[in-house]
């Protein structure tokens, strides 16, 4: 394919990811065009080498910024501001990549000529869990099995084919400021809320099945129950900013902490008899945990009780961050109420 007419813009959104950025930036200067983009780190404050280890690498289509607030949101903004005044407001592109993923040859160009070819106002990509330590390599099970991704297409191996949502990797830049970006005020799940303004306003969203990148995961369950855990926050807001129901992949794991919670309660208070209802969460879990481990390949028992433990964790997490945003704004509306009644 040609080269596009088009400038394109990479930005990698960073915080403490001195382990992973000369990696990834040595991934895409593979692209055949790599030479040709403006790539910029928007680094949000990080305490680790991230910035010198960035520098290190010496190419000169790059450029380093301060993300003075530190999220993935306002770097991919930020970068966004800055394309568009280098393209001299004319159509662009804008590439987003994670610091801590794993690219194939030859990405970004098979990005742009997914774009180009199928019209598509943003490209999305399927992801693959990376195998590491046996807490990632339980990750990799689970979130490439229903019991963890709930059939989410990006999380699959999917065909190529048009979407509502998925795994962000390319814009049309003028379509991206149109609907004004990302909200800031989303610390994890922006994608999804800005998938949906996107669709809303008519834009669409192709995802692209044959350029899959590798997700590498938390290395530990205290670490994913906390990502679960805020995941679940912002996903929540996500649906009440918009008055969306939830599909039953999302109603799933927000429901799990209730029941729970209820169980115990039936337990304490009533009979003790109670506790056996809890089954009908664990031991489904159990089994699929037991069953997908073998469709990977591992038959470690110690593995498969660690993808059950990380099940737990990420449905639990998930599930509290949920119940910790609909608190949250269930007094954000009282209060409002009140002061109306005032």
């Amino acid at each position: 394919m040609k080269a596009t007419l088009r400038r394109v813009t990479i930005v990698v959104p960073t915080y403490n990811e001195e382990k992973h950025i000369a990696r990834t930036i040595g991934m895409l200067s593979r692209d055949d065009g790599f030479q040709d983009y403006d790539v910029i780190v928007c680094d949000g404050d990080s305490l680790d080498g991230t910035v010198e280890a960035a520098k290190m690498l010496g190419y000169p289509n790059l450029e380093i910024v301060r993300n003075a607030q530190r999220t993935q949101a306002a770097a991919v903004n930020l970068a966004a501001e800055m394309a568009w005044d280098r393209a001299n407001r004319q159509p662009a592109y804008l590439v987003r990549i994670d610091a801590h993923s794993v690219y194939p040859m030859n990405f970004v160009k098979s990005l742009i000529a997914t774009a180009e070819i199928h019209g598509a106002d943003s490209v999305v990509v399927p992801m693959h869990t990376v195998e590491g330590n046996n807490v990632q390599k339980a990750a990799h099970v689970l979130f490439n099995s229903w019991l963890g991704n709930g059939g989410a297409a990006h999380r699959a191996h999917s065909t190529s084919q048009w979407v509502d949502h998925g795994h962000h990797a390319l814009f049309r830049l003028e379509a991206f400021l149109d609907v004004n970006g990302y909200d800031e005020s989303f610390i994890a799940n922006e994608d999804a809320e800005l998938d949906h303004r996107l669709t809303r306003a008519g834009y669409r969203i192709y995802l692209d099945g044959d350029n899959s990148i590798g997700y590498i995961p938390r290395d530990s369950i205290a670490s994913t129950w906390k990502q679960m855990r805020r995941n679940g926050f912002y996903r929540l807001k996500n649906l009440a900013k918009h008055a969306v129901t939830p599909k039953l992949r999302q109603l799933l794991p927000i429901l799990v902490l209730p029941f729970l919670l209820g169980v115990l309660f039936l337990t304490l208070i009533v009979s003790p008899a109670f506790l056996t209802l809890s089954l009908a969460y664990f031991a489904p879990v159990a089994l699929l945990a037991w069953r997908d481990c073998g469709r990977f390949g591992f038959s470690s028992p110690h593995l498969r009780f660690t993808t059950f433990l990380l099940a737990i964790a990420t449905h639990t997490g998930f599930s509290f961050g949920a119940a910790e945003f609909a608190v949250s704004h269930c007094r954000t509306l009282l209060s409002a109420r009140t002061g109306v009644a005032k």
